[in-house]
């Protein structure tokens, strides 16, 4: 019962999550409704025990009941067979005129504890079928029992007797006071027992007025069952509608899906080449960057270079102008030159003719030094 109650429960808490809120109310019957049936299980079960109960008490009771009947007629039969003398009859007849004997306690008690029985068996098979109830249940899973008629209460319980102890007596003996003890201890059990069977009809009696309640509500709650199934009907209707709208969902996620993927994979190829692109971006500033040092590198050597060009040209006018005035000094010099060959020439001439003046004269001297040495000799 309990697996089906789980099953019930879980098959409920899966119906509530796409059904609406009343369709809700009449699912918590369907819980109540197997609450109820386990309760009424549980009441049967307890029920059948209280009766196997109230058997054996009963069936203890009439024993008991027998025994109690069985010593006085054995008490009677020993004393009409005693011989008696006329004034101890007497004075058992005084003593029992005035006190009570123990035997007229039993076959009291015993009449008063049938009759009490009696009572009690009669009223209670008077009151347990003939009452009725209402049951109302909500549509949270709340049931409340209202009775048409209140039952009527349960008998009182037969008042205790007094337990007279046996009184003795002169003709008695030790054996009769033996029984007589003991028919009071069976009186007193017998009373016990019998207040314990009249507490199991009572509650035999409440648990009978549970059990036809719980009829009652069971019939109740088939009734509401059959509306329940009507409405599971439409739920289940309901519920072929929306797996099938869940399915067309289900398709169009599956197509947003895979777009998603598409757009997810070209995102990503996008992000690798963005990254490759900022790589080239980072290589190519490098490579700006060792150009513009570069750049700034040349351009100072520019500037050093028309530093020194500057200086250069400046030495170039510089070495023009003198070699312009070495110029003007080398034809200077050539004029010089012309004049100087001019008139070394003209100083070779006179130097030539000199020379043939003196070597004519030389030869003139020679000659005349001849003759005068040729003279002199």
């Amino acid at each position: 019962m309990s697996q089906e109650a789980e099953k019930e429960m879980s098959v409920l808490l899966s119906m509530y999550k796409v059904i609406p809120k009343d369709q809700r109310d009449k699912a918590a019957l369907l819980q109540a409704e197997a609450k109820l049936r386990a309760e009424l299980s549980e009441a049967r079960s307890e029920i059948a025990a209280l009766q196997s109960a109230n058997a054996d008490l009963q069936t203890r009771c009439a024993q008991l009941q027998r025994e109690c009947r069985a010593v006085p007629a054995q008490t009677l039969k020993k004393e009409s067979e005693e011989p008696l003398d006329l004034g101890e009859k007497k004075a058992t007849v005084d003593a029992q005129s005035s006190e009570p004997s123990p035997r007229d306690g039993a076959t009291a008690l015993s009449n008063s504890v049938g009759s009490s029985t009696n009572a009690t068996n009669a009223a209670y098979q008077s009151s347990s079928p003939s009452s009725t109830f209402k049951t109302s249940i909500s549509p949270e899973g709340d049931k409340t029992a209202t009775p048409a008629s209140a039952p009527p209460p349960p008998p009182p319980p037969p008042p205790p007797l007094p337990l007279m102890p046996p009184v003795p007596r002169k003709t008695s003996n030790l054996e009769e006071e033996k029984k007589a003890w003991r028919v009071a201890g069976l009186q007193q059990e017998l009373l016990h027992t019998q207040r314990r069977c009249h507490s199991l009809e009572q509650r035999v009696g409440i648990l009978q007025q549970h059990l036809i309640t719980a009829k009652q509500q069971e019939d109740v709650m088939l009734k509401e069952m059959e509306v329940t199934g009507q409405a599971f009907e439409d739920v289940q209707e309901q519920n072929v509608r929306l797996l099938k709208s869940l399915r067309e969902k289900d398709d169009a996620n599956l197509n947003q899906m895979t777009e998603w993927m598409k757009t997810s994979q070209l995102a990503r190829l996008l992000k690798e080449e963005k990254k490759l692109l900022d790589e080239q971006v980072r290589l190519m500033q490098a490579k700006i960057e060792a150009l513009t040092r570069a750049i700034q590198k040349q351009e100072d050597k520019e500037r050093l270079l028309l530093t020194n060009l500057e200086t250069l040209e400046k030495e170039a006018a510089s070495r023009q102008q003198s070699q312009e005035a070495y110029k003007r000094k080398s034809v200077e010099c050539q004029q010089r030159e012309e004049d100087l060959r001019v008139t070394v020439q003209k100083y070779l001439g006179q130097l030539n003719e000199a020379q043939t003046t003196v070597q004519e004269k030389a030869s003139a001297y020679e000659q005349v030094s001849f003759r005068h040495q040729r003279l002199q000799v």
